[in-house]
């Protein structure tokens, strides 16, 4: 009887080990998958100020004058800049 009883507490702590080594394994996964979530959303939000300079000339103005450094720029188009550098940075 006491063998019986031995055998079974080394077989719960092998199925114990088992299962911390599997949810270790699930932790890792779903870490990696959290990871490549944030990276893809990252260059999603980039996609879109990067699409909008691409198709508007005046965005695109704005944003090459901004940088520049240029007086040019109204107060409308201050702020337009500033909105943009917040999108990028």
């Amino acid at each position: 009887m006491n063998n019986l009883a031995l055998i079974a507490e080394i077989g719960a702590a092998i199925a114990v080990l088992i299962s911390v080594i599997y949810l270790a394994f699930q932790v890792r996964d779903g870490s990696r998958s959290n990871r490549a979530a944030a990276v893809a959303t990252l260059l999603n939000q980039y996609d879109s100020p990067n699409s909008v300079l691409a198709a508007n000339t005046d965005a695109a103005r704005v944003f090459r004058l901004g940088f520049e450094g240029s007086n040019e720029l109204n107060a409308d188009e201050t702020v337009q800049f500033q909105a943009m550098c917040v999108q990028y940075l």
